[in-house]
């Protein structure tokens, strides 16, 4: 009898309405770079970011983080590209580039809202006094237009 109880509990708890666990920031962070290229965040977690700033030449004083979904997305002025980090096994996360820009631009100015109708994050920037915006989903892939919700 207690394996029938299982058996529907479980067919049961399959049936239930799914909804999307809100991960990200209600908005984005600007944070400080440790000397030795850390990055703290105010929820206690840090990552190191020596691998992102080696490939940008840069070390900018603070930098721009959002999480959406898992997935931190980063960039600071001077940067010429964006910053996907995937969680992976452990306490290790994957590094994905996003490179959007043409080899003699930079990104300034930059700033991330979360997009309260979408599972992305929009981001805007200027490059040569130019502003611009893009919408960024959990995976790492960059739309001009819209945010692919799935």
């Amino acid at each position: 009898m207690l394996r029938y109880f299982f058996i529907l509990l479980f067919v049961f708890s399959a049936c239930l309405p799914k909804t999307y666990f809100n991960q990200s920031f209600s908005s984005s962070e600007k944070v400080p770079i440790t000397t030795d290229g850390y990055i703290a965040l105010p929820s206690g977690e840090a990552f190191d970011a020596s691998i992102i700033l080696n490939e940008e030449k840069t070390t900018p004083k603070d930098i721009n983080i959002v999480k959406v979904h898992g997935t931190y997305i980063l960039a600071a002025d001077g940067f010429r590209n964006i910053w996907a980090i995937f969680p992976a096994s452990g306490d290790k996360g994957k590094v994905k580039r996003l490179t959007l820009l043409k080899e003699n631009e930079r990104l300034s100015d930059v700033q991330f809202e979360v997009s309260s109708k979408s599972r992305c994050v929009i981001m805007k920037f200027q490059t040569d006094g130019s502003p611009h915006s893009v919408f960024i989903d959990r995976d790492g892939d960059i739309d001009e237009k819209r945010c692919d919700d799935d």
